[in-house]
């Protein structure tokens, strides 16, 4: 038997129809509203940042193992401040055991090393990214202060990556040396 189609259902069916057509309205609204709104992104051109690069692997790497004493001395007078934190906090050695452990470290890494160089050849984009950031950080925090150099350095591969110093950004490049890197495969 056919069913016969009272007025309350022809009324609930046309309702729900409508329903529909509606919610397809608001959904191609929110789409259409969505993809218009822009970000209104400040201009920090302005904003001028000073911030002095320093290659610390390049020294770091660099350093005489038959005369390493005198010459991580060497290294601390021209980072008098970041020396110390590498070697006490990033490469995690001791007083005892620095000259040791940074033997170890330079043979253990120096492939690393060797690949940044041509990897970070230029790295002036890289800076030029580091100073855009930080025209944001003054725009946005203006009483904070910024640092005033950018270090850059290799340490372990499962230790810090970047470092904030009180006087410095430092990056470790280990980190940054590209998807296709074999130690990260």
């Amino acid at each position: 038997m056919p069913r016969r189609i009272t007025f309350v259902n022809a009324v609930c069916i046309n309702v729900m129809k409508l329903m529909k057509q509606n919610l397809l309205y608001i959904c191609i609204m929110l789409v259409v509203l969505g993809c218009r709104s822009k970000k209104s992104i400040p201009d920090v051109s302005g904003i001028n940042i000073s911030l002095q690069t320093e290659r610390f692997e390049k020294d770091f790497f660099s350093l005489d193992t038959l005369q390493l004493n005198s010459s991580l001395q060497k290294l601390y007078e021209k980072y008098p401040g970041f020396t110390q934190d590498y070697l006490f906090n990033i490469l995690g050695s001791s007083a005892d055991s620095a000259t040791k452990e940074v033997t170890l470290f330079l043979r253990s890494y120096t492939g690393m090393y060797q690949a940044s160089l041509g990897k970070f050849k230029q790295f002036n984009s890289v800076e030029k990214e580091v100073v855009r950031g930080l025209q944001f950080v003054k725009y946005y925090f203006p009483q904070y202060p910024l640092p005033k150099k950018l270090i850059t350095f290799i340490g372990p591969i499962n230790g810090y990556g970047n470092i904030i110093t009180p006087n410095a950004l430092a990056v470790g490049l280990q980190l940054s040396m590209g998807r296709d890197y074999p130690l990260y495969l």
